[in-house]
């Protein structure tokens, strides 16, 4: 693996179709993220019906 990501994307040629994929998972990295964030902080408040 010595060879640079980079330059194995510019001898595909897929800069931009990886370029638009990575950012596809960033997005739904992030929006799962939050959405568990969000999840998360509303499990670990305590009932206040006790």
């Amino acid at each position: 693996m010595s060879v640079p990501f980079g330059f194995m994307l510019g001898q595909l040629e897929i800069s931009n179709l990886t370029a638009v994929f990575l950012l596809i998972v960033a997005l739904m990295f992030i929006g799962s993220f939050a959405v568990v964030s969000l999840q998360t902080g509303e499990l670990m408040k305590p009932p206040k019906n006790d």
